[in-house]
């Protein structure tokens, strides 16, 4: 039997997360965007896509603020990130298009 190093054990714990998030993702049916703390966009989902009118593959790595669509929810995100909050995500309230929608952050 195999022992497994600490970082393989944690590089395998966390390819199982981001598994699991990749799949929750599609079904989400409120809007999803996972940042990291330097805001760059690391997942949307598509009712997200659809909300902001943004393609997840053109925006995918850049900065919250530098897309012109979300410039909007960048203080919101840094005020969140910026608060040292022990949550990992938080809800916004943003209505386009329109509509009132939630988006998960």
């Amino acid at each position: 039997m195999e022992c497994l190093n600490p970082y393989k054990s944690l590089k395998l714990k966390y390819a199982a997360k981001r598994n699991l998030l990749t799949a929750f993702l599609p079904i989400q049916p409120n809007a999803v965007l996972v940042i990291d703390q330097s805001q760059n966009i690391v997942l949307t989902n598509i009712a997200f896509n659809m909300m902001f009118g943004v393609d997840a593959g053109g925006i995918k790595g850049k900065n919250l603020s530098s897309v012109a669509a979300l410039t909007d929810l960048s203080p919101e995100a840094t005020e969140f990130i910026d608060s040292q909050s022990p949550e990992s995500r938080t809800e916004l309230q943003y209505k386009g298009n329109g509509l009132r929608k939630t988006l998960t952050v």
